[in-house]
């Protein structure tokens, strides 16, 4: 039996998906050129860099998008697990287009939600946030991110129920789920429905599921929004 190392997966994963776009009717191809186009402007990847005098710090890269706050404000929204926030002031994005890294101030973070909001100039497209009433259990999306430095990709899953996880003191934990692989890089990536309006953000994949992300979902989204806007 050969064994086939987790990057490797990742690697065959990723040329599985450029492969199966290759051969997609041209219908489809039209629409996913509009929907990178989008995509290419306001999703970007971010990276963290080690702060000055911080033990242990290192470099940490993800993805992340910008949406428009109810206060008219534009912030960029990744994982916490991506721009550190408890450890750091700034984090650094580019986009497709714009390839020059910006620095973007970080103006808030949680660690509970794994969410960071990030603040710069010079980007202008937006995503908008999907309303609470319209996720549905194995509903169609598409997320966007830069997974392992291979440049921008979209992907397709369906959303599943949530895995339920209880720690050695009892404590339960349930974390929602997509039938897709979520490969390093696409962390804080935007997850949308057919109309590009985000549904959650891709946080992790599921070590021991190899076909299983999670995501943070959009209660939680909207609920971090809302406190950024108050800030």
């Amino acid at each position: 039996m050969v064994r086939v190392s987790r990057k490797w997966t990742y690697v065959l994963a990723f040329m599985l998906l450029q492969i199966s776009c290759a051969h997609a009717p041209e219908i489809s191809r039209s629409k996913e050129q509009i929907w990178f186009n989008k995509a290419a402007q306001d999703v970007y990847f971010v990276e963290h860099r080690p702060e000055p005098g911080v033990k242990g710090d290192h470099t940490w890269a993800g993805s992340g998008f910008q949406v428009l706050l109810g206060n008219g404000r534009k912030v960029i929204i990744t994982n916490d697990h991506v721009c550190l926030g408890e450890v750091s002031q700034y984090a650094y994005v580019r986009n497709y287009v714009h390839r020059e890294p910006m620095t973007a101030r970080i103006i808030a973070y949680s660690v509970e939600l794994d969410l960071c909001a990030l603040e710069t100039v010079g980007f202008d497209g937006y995503y908008n946030i999907a309303p609470l009433s319209s996720v549905y259990q194995w509903e169609k999306i598409r997320y966007y991110g830069y997974p392992a430095g291979l440049g921008l990709s979209m992907f397709e899953a369906n959303l599943l129920g949530s895995k339920i996880d209880i720690d050695k003191d009892g404590h339960t934990s349930y974390t929602p789920v997509f039938n897709n692989v979520a490969i390093p890089g696409n962390s804080g990536g935007p997850m949308v429905d057919a109309q590009d309006h985000v549904l959650g953000v891709v946080t992790w994949h599921m070590e021991e599921q190899d076909d299983l992300g999670g995501y943070v979902d959009l209660l939680k989204l909207t609920t971090f929004l809302r406190a950024v806007s108050n800030l």
